[in-house]
């Protein structure tokens, strides 16, 4: 007994296990604040999700282009943590196979947070954009997104995922990368898009 096949087909033998990080978010037991941060770390999979949602049933080439760039951050990302190969810190060492610099969570999450904060301003303007009600609106989407940024980037610091420099570098990236991905589309991608419909 105990010497033969183990369900799935597979002999009994040691074998490494490699997790997958996707959704893997550990917290302290009995913390209540670090379950809450765990749930809100998982945000930049719920944007991912909600990207792809809008993008198979609303065709929106703004989407489309907003969820490419995001899609280019996250691989800019990967090739970063490739290149510097830094360590995340000692906890999450046993647990992860990925480098922890740039922090691609903070990265996503500020990337997004400072695109959608210049959508708001530049291409969300009505006719009469000097009403104090569209400008408090505009006003609080941009800081409601900066502070989910803020709050997923502690997460993962106070759930010792990340250093503070790993999450403070992947926000300057994030939000750089923002800066002239929204540039890009703005100036060079959005007058093109008409002749995208003929």
């Amino acid at each position: 007994p105990g010497d033969g096949p183990v369900p799935g087909g597979f002999d009994n033998e040691i074998r490494s296990w490699v997790p997958l990080s996707l959704t893997h978010v550990e917290y302290p037991a009995g913390d209540w604040l670090g379950k809450t941060l765990a749930y809100i770390s998982l945000s930049p999979l719920v944007i991912l999700v909600s990207f792809g949602t809008l993008v198979i049933f609303r065709r929106d080439l703004h989407t489309i282009t907003f969820l490419c760039g995001t899609l280019l951050s996250e691989a800019i990302n990967f090739v970063l943590k490739h290149v510097i190969k830094e360590a995340r810190p000692y906890k999450a060492r046993d647990n992860f196979t990925e480098f922890g610099m740039p922090s691609s969570h903070s990265q996503l999450m500020w990337f997004v947070a400072t695109y959608l904060a210049f959508f708001v301003i530049v291409r969300l303007h009505h006719g009469n954009s000097s009403c104090p009600w569209e400008n408090l609106w505009k006003c609080t989407v941009i800081i409601c997104w900066f502070l989910l940024a803020g709050t997923v980037s502690y997460s993962r610091v106070y759930l010792e995922y990340h250093t503070w420099a790993q999450v403070c570098w992947g926000a300057l990236i994030g939000s750089l990368l923002a800066c002239l991905w929204f540039c890009l589309t703005q100036f060079i991608l959005t007058p093109l898009y008409p002749d995208v419909f003929r």
